[in-house]
Parts: structure tokens; C-alpha cells; sequence
């Protein structure tokens, strides 16, 4: 179920059901975190380049990204841990709401 912003719950995006076949769990390989991580990336760089993705989805992703890189911050950099922690809590809650998104590739 989706809020008014069309955003998950916490609980549908961690899955904790019997079935865990949607949310963020639906397309985590379970080897390693690595191999999550890494497949949570992927996932959403091919969201990003689906024609099937809205377009304000992709406005979205490509400002975080520019924000990520950028080196003028919210938080300066140079404080110790907060600095790039803005940076890496931007990039999770992207990466999370990318997970959301289908792509041609796994619409079924």
C-alpha cells in the first residue's frame, strides 16, 4: 500500500511477511551484502534508464546524484562522519525508492 506520496511503509519495504516477494527484498539476491548492494545499484541505474520511468523519477535521481558529487553540501564534508553521512542517507533513500520501480526487465 502506498501514502499520499506514493512511498512505502517501512514494514512493505522491509518485507517481514511469510512471503517475501515485494518490496526492497523482491529483488536483493540473499548471497551477501555485497552482492545486495550491488544488485540495488544496478537495479537502479536500469530505472533510471527505462523509457517506462516517469519523468520526474529520473529528475529526481539525477539531482541526488549531482548533490551526492557535488562538493558543496548541506553538511560540509569536512566535519568528521556527519559530513558524509548526508551524502551516503541520500544515496540509501534513493536507492530505496528507486526499488519500488519496475523496469521492462522485471515487470512480471
Amino acid at each position: 500500500m502506498l501514502n499520499f506520496l506514493g512511498m512505502m511503509t517501512f514494514g512493505e519495504f522491509i518485507n517481514f511477511g511469510p512471503e517475501r516477494k515485494t518490496g526492497i527484498l523482491a529483488i536483493m539476491p540473499e548471497k551477501n551484502i555485497f552482492n545486495s548492494l550491488w544488485g540495488l545499484i544496478r537495479h537502479t541505474a536500469a530505472v533510471f534508464m527505462s523509457p517506462l520511468t516517469p519523468l520526474y523519477v529520473k529528475v529526481l535521481l539525477a539531482a541526488g546524484l549531482l548533490y551526492i558529487l557535488s562538493p558543496y553540501d548541506l553538511i560540509p564534508e569536512w566535519l568528521p562522519i556527519i559530513g558524509i553521512m548526508d551524502d551516503f542517507a541520500l544515496a540509501a533513500l534513493l536507492i530505496a525508492w528507486t526499488s519500488r520501480f519496475r523496469t521492462g526487465e522485471n515487470s512480471g
